[in-house]
């Protein structure tokens, strides 16, 4: 499809919205997509967009949320071959279920699911009629990945950019001084996120917040630019190594203390000897080593480690070579795999 014609078909799903004031409380303009459903070939148009963009990337479970997000769900599950499983408000599912609390723009909510209707490690999207504030998306997310489920990504067919959705579905790559530049700049890039370098003290121009730690050879503090990140923002934390977790542990206060949401850190190598992990447990941090435990348990993945630590060079020397270029790749694979977290949700009724 053309540039052109996908134009002329977004015009076309938009000419049939409608906006309607005070609904469904007053001061809300409420978006309302059931006149696009009056229209066929509109309706039509928007499935097919979705259909187009998911029917290759081996979607097993299409979760639609209540009410208008069954509106479209089903549609989208039946033409790419996935399951339905409707996220619904409470006391609408019989039988046992899970739910998830969260808090949305004119009030409070809930949405459950029943327990089995996703398998651990299948593949889901979320499909809802519009995204404001992004919380009904972020509980969903929230309730499929308690379940095991890996989700891919948000469907919806409006967005309401001046609530700034995007800064709770979007992520930060948050690299910390010196090595984790190595790493995060080319993760950030490979997933469409910002990075956000975390220096050692007088490196960064202009205003900086700062917070000081403890490691396992003395202290040190590392800081950030006012203003990197939003209130909301969800960050990912990239260093090279894991030892203490002290320097982990402070990038996370500083970004959380500028109001992001830090959903995880990624290392390359842990030291488990010196039990960083369980630092940040203790700590109630959360910590990646999933992504990258098949790739170091592998032959090769040993055979790049050990090298790193039985060599007296620089890693700066290590990252040039096809070692390091090898893991980079599937670093970014693993992360590229967890996209639910930072990814753009895909919206075609006002982009």
């Amino acid at each position: 499809m053309s540039a052109g014609e996908h134009e002329e078909i977004l015009n076309g799903i938009k000419s049939t919205l409608r906006v309607i004031p005070d609904f469904p409380k007053q001061g809300i303009m409420f978006l309302d997509i059931t006149t696009l459903l009056l229209h066929p070939k509109a309706f039509k148009d928007t499935i097919d967009l979705f259909v187009d963009r998911y029917k290759h990337k081996n979607i097993s479970v299409v979760a639609g949320i209540e009410a208008r997000g069954f509106m479209f769900g089903p549609a989208i599950a039946l033409a790419i071959g996935a399951k339905f499983v409707p996220l619904r408000k409470p006391k609408k599912l019989p039988g046992e279920v899970i739910s998830e609390k969260y808090v949305l723009e004119y009030g409070t909510d809930c949405i459950e699911m029943h327990v089995g209707a996703v398998e651990p490690k299948e593949r889901a999207i979320v499909v809802d009629d519009l995204v404001a504030t992004g919380g009904t998306l972020c509980a969903a997310m929230n309730l499929l990945e308690r379940a095991g489920a890996v989700v891919v990504e948000c469907a919806c067919v409006i967005e309401v950019p001046e609530l700034k959705c995007r800064l709770m579905l979007e992520c930060v790559l948050a690299g910390i001084e010196a090595r984790g530049f190595m790493f995060g700049p080319a993760i950030a890039l490979a997933i469409g996120a910002k990075f956000v370098p975390l220096r050692k003290p007088k490196k960064l121009p202009g205003e900086v917040i700062s917070e000081k730690y403890v490691l396992e050879y003395g202290t040190d503090c590392i800081e950030m630019h006012v203003g990197a990140v939003e209130p909301e923002e969800r960050a990912i934390v990239v260093d090279d190594l894991v030892a203490t977790g002290g320097t982990l542990c402070a990038a996370m206060n500083l970004l959380e203390r500028a109001g992001a949401v830090v959903v995880e850190c990624a290392c390359v190598i842990e030291v488990p000897e010196l039990k960083g992990r369980e630092r940040l447990k203790l700590h109630g941090k959360p910590f990646i080593s999933r992504c990258y435990d098949d790739f170091a348990s592998s032959i090769m993945g040993k055979v790049y480690i050990r090298d790193y630590y039985s060599s007296s060079e620089d890693l700066s020397s290590w990252v040039h070579s096809i070692n390091a270029a090898l893991l980079l790749e599937e670093m970014t694979k693993s992360i590229a795999m967890y996209d639910f977290r930072w990814k753009k949700g895909l919206t075609v009724g006002t982009e």
